[in-house]
């Protein structure tokens, strides 16, 4: 017995509370234990009310294991108001010894962490609570030093995007469909530890483009998330390129990265065995011409005057037409054949006995080639990371299984929109590869 039971049973050091874990993650399910236990009252604990602060709520109780005890999940009243609780009766806790009761904890998902304090009301039962309550006692004494009633509600909040971009047209809406604009938009979750969307959020969200070398993101880069997502439905790309990427961010939250896409000026779906697609400015124009064995589906694309991606060194490099012109496949059997029409609307092609004969292709790919002179195209990195091979073709005439020109099936063409410039018709011969070819 304790030194201090001559005194007054009721003076005793009471019974304390421990709540373990004292730390548990938002938008999921915790098992939280409660330990009572008498400190060396002279008094059984039978009743035990645990009073669940909000917003955390009890789903399932488990009394302690080898008792008689019952618990269950009900409505208290706390100082005259009706709150969340679990009741524990029949306890029958001896003095020096504890219990343990499990609870299923459901804290709902945040971004911030916060905490919250318990609270418990232990009582005995028959004539002991009734001399207790005639003393004014009411329920036994709460030993604080020993008790733990606190929880941690600890939630970091980050972002996700929900819809990825796509390969899109320069100056045309970036969407989960590629080259449509009526796809579905980019949009970006606030999802909390567990990855679930945090429904009340309504964090500013910005997005920037990433390796975006001359291109720019125009459209709102900016939204307000509604119901934890933030949409962004007029985001477009300035220049051609490839390699791109969207950062989101947002203060007090980790950031996110996209998956990489491209920009194309022009973009044509194939369907049946070739298809064709045309872009130009006022320096002239390009026809691309793609054809595919065994009528091979995909989407042929081609970007005028792309810049950013690295000088090209193909030496003795001679065109009628300063544009750079950048054609991609999405699909390698597509790019078997490329044809390219160049017209110059200003006159300024070179007389018409040496154009053809000064045109060459200035070929760029992922993979390496022969290029002309019998030599391996030499290998430069773009600003994407990505590795290229630049040279000049040679040509088909010389034995060569790679890309090649096709000098024998070069064309010269008046045009009748521009009476002194011409049509080049420059055919480059390019079996499939790993990669996506780059023509000039």
């Amino acid at each position: 017995m304790p030194a201090s039971a001559s005194a007054s049973p009721f003076v005793l050091s009471g019974y304390s509370v421990v709540l373990s874990p004292g730390t548990i993650a938002g938008g999921g399910s915790t098992t939280v234990t409660a330990t009572i236990t008498d400190q060396g009252l002279l008094i059984p604990v039978q009743f035990v009310d645990l009073f669940v602060p909000a917003p955390l709520s009890v789903t399932s109780v488990t009394p302690p294991a080898g008792t008689h005890a019952r618990a269950v999940i009900a409505t208290c009243k706390r100082s005259g108001t009706p709150v969340h609780c679990v009741q524990i009766t029949s306890l029958g806790l001896r003095p020096g010894h504890s219990l343990a009761v499990t609870m299923s904890v459901t804290a709902p998902a945040g971004c911030s962490t916060s905490s919250l304090t318990w609270g418990a009301a232990v009582r005995s039962d028959g004539l002991i609570q009734f001399l207790l309550q005639l003393f004014g006692l009411g329920n036994l004494p709460l030993d604080a030093a020993h008790s733990a009633l606190g929880t941690t509600v600890s939630d970091s909040c980050s972002l996700q995007f929900a819809t990825e971009p796509q390969n899109v047209m320069v100056g045309q809406p970036v969407t989960a469909s590629a080259f449509d604009p009526s796809g579905a938009p980019v949009s970006v979750d606030v999802v909390d530890a567990s990855g679930q969307i945090v429904t009340g959020s309504t964090a500013p969200v910005t997005v920037a483009l990433q390796n975006g070398g001359v291109a720019t993101l125009g459209g709102t880069a900016t939204q307000t998330a509604s119901g934890g997502v933030a949409t962004f439905a007029d985001l477009t790309v300035s220049a051609a390129g490839s390699g791109f990427a969207l950062s989101a961010t947002s203060p007090g939250l980790a950031g996110a990265t996209s998956t990489p896409f491209g920009a194309q000026n022009q973009a044509t779906a194939c369907s049946g065995p070739s298809c064709t697609t045309t872009a130009g400015n006022t320096q002239g124009s390009a026809q691309v011409l793609a054809t595919a064995p065994g009528g091979t589906s995909g989407t042929l694309t081609e970007s005028v005057n792309v810049q950013g991606e690295g000088p090209l060194t193909c030496g003795s490099y001679v065109s009628a037409d300063p544009n750079t012109y950048d054609f991609m496949t999405t699909n390698q059997a597509l790019s078997k054949t490329i044809t390219i029409t160049i017209t110059d609307p200003q006159g300024q092609l070179p007389p018409v006995g040496r154009v053809l004969a000064t045109q060459q292709i200035c070929f760029q790919a992922s993979y390496d080639f022969i290029q002309q002179g019998g030599g391996l195209a030499p290998q430069g990195t773009l600003p994407d990371g990505s590795t290229v091979f630049t040279g000049l073709l040679p040509s088909c005439n010389d034995p060569n299984s790679g890309p090649c020109h096709d000098r024998a099936s070069d064309a010269l063409m008046t045009d009748p929109a521009s009476p002194t410039g011409y049509d080049i018709v420059l055919v480059a011969s390019i079996p499939a590869a790993p990669g996506d070819p780059r023509m000039n």
